[in-house]
């Protein structure tokens, strides 16, 4: 009888590690990541503002700071392929306020044009 027990005790404890683990799986999925945990890149084009965003976000709207302005239509093809949206009307020194896809952040700083991406949003 002895025997028994001992296997209905181990099957027992690895019920409880399993549910234990399972909890606490969950429990770390809870936390959230931010853009700059997930990107595979990193510049210091793209600003602190920008990567402590969210990564649940699917864009961000930002400021891109450019070398030249106005833009020329090389640049603006590129960034049409990337389906970022400028807000022409905002320009600001050499600033533009967009709307940046986050999963093409990476292209965007790789462009020559591109010389900083900042935000004032903090969600």
């Amino acid at each position: 009888m002895k025997m028994v027990n001992s296997i209905i005790f181990l099957v027992l404890i690895f019920f409880v590690v399993l549910v234990l683990f399972n909890f606490l799986d969950k429990k770390n999925s809870l936390v959230v990541k931010n853009i700059g945990q997930d990107i595979s890149c990193y510049s210091k084009k793209i600003d602190n503002s920008i990567l402590n965003l969210s990564s649940k976000l699917k864009f961000v709207n930002a400021f891109i700071s450019f070398k030249n302005l106005p833009l020329n239509d090389k640049i603006k093809n590129d960034l049409n392929q990337l389906d970022i949206k400028l807000d022409e009307k905002s320009v600001t020194f050499d600033y533009i306020w967009s709307e940046i896809p986050i999963g093409n952040l990476c292209d965007l700083i790789k462009l020559e044009e591109v010389k900083s991406i900042f935000t004032f949003n903090n969600k």
